[in-house]
């Protein structure tokens, strides 16, 4: 269809009509901007329109969409080709429908992916880690202050299935090692999403460390007394100790099932010229305890933590 024929067909109508734009408009219910966009050719009236103004105009509305006054003779070849226009036009519209649903589609779908990437590298969806705490965090703070050592503080954050975390407490002699302990310290999921803090709290006045898994919901913890675990008590103008935490980095390791992630080692030595440049956790347990036993430290305690499913 010819939207600029039609259009000044409806004006040429009105006119002879003595008609204004704003008085048609009112008889059709639209406004005079309505009327003056059909005029100009700009688009065609509202469909539901179109018998009401025909009547108005005086016209029928195969002359409506041919633009022009048909004749008597001419009206079944017309009202042919005014069909047909009709539904090449309604072709057409519904092409130009089609290509902007794909382009909004398009766009939501991309917009989409942002918004998924962005909140991803913020942390909405992480699950399965165990990261290092902030360290100016208010919990932070206030243990730091209450102990004469620095603590270690991670968060953890599991899905649920994982229904335990457990603090391991590996010692070692002259870099070999002699002993494992678990089961003090395991926390029970019960197979629900999980998430809290884990905290290695040393006391050099008293040669020992705290140990604590807390979550939402309960909190467990126990103190290793480090000379006792010694073979050979030092004196005390002996005695050299360390903590070395951290290794892990500020976007935390990836918890699978049974891996030991490290979370901080206890260095003791008899000697106190020793160099105290200990080395500190790492990233795996694997590097972890391979350092150890390279540097043949008379006594280590290496802290790790594991999740797994009964």
């Amino acid at each position: 269809m010819d939207q600029v024929k039609i259009g000044r067909y409806i004006a040429e109508k009105r006119k002879e009509k003595e008609l204004t734009q704003e008085q048609l408009a009112e008889k059709v219910g639209k406004s005079r901007k309505a009327v003056s966009k059909w005029e100009r050719g700009l688009c065609l009236p509202d469909v539901s329109v179109y018998t009401e103004l025909c009547e108005l105009l005086g016209i029928s509305l195969n002359e409506f969409f041919a633009g022009e006054d048909i004749e008597l003779v001419d009206v079944v070849e017309r009202s042919e080709k005014n069909l047909l226009g009709v539904a090449q036009d309604g072709s057409k519209r519904s092409g130009r429908l089609k290509k902007i649903v794909l382009l909004v589609s398009l766009i939501a779908v991309v917009l989409g992916c942002l918004l998924f990437w962005f909140m991803s590298s913020e942390g909405f969806f992480a699950t399965n880690y165990v990261k290092p705490y902030a360290s100016n965090t208010r919990v932070s703070v206030v243990t730091k202050s209450l102990t004469d050592g620095f603590p270690i503080i991670y968060e953890y954050k599991v899905d649920d299935k994982y229904t335990y975390a457990e603090i391991g407490i590996h010692k070692f002699v002259d870099g070999k090692e002699i002993e494992t302990d678990y089961g003090d310290l395991r926390h029970m999921t019960e197979g629900e999403p999980g998430e809290g803090l884990i905290t290695l709290v040393p006391d050099h006045n008293n040669s020992s460390v705290r140990l604590a898994l807390s979550s939402e919901f309960s909190s467990l913890s126990t103190e290793i007394d480090i000379l006792s675990e010694l073979e050979e008590r030092p004196h005390e103008d002996e005695f050299v100790d360390s903590v070395a935490g951290g290794g892990l980095p500020n976007d935390g390791v990836k918890v699978k099932d049974g891996k030991e992630i490290p979370i901080g080692v206890y260095y003791v030595s008899l000697d106190d010229e020793a160099d105290l440049s200990y080395p500190g956790c790492s990233e795996t347990y694997e590097h972890t305890v391979a350092s150890i036993k390279e540097a043949k430290i008379p006594y280590a305690f290496l802290f790790t933590v594991k999740f797994g499913a009964d």
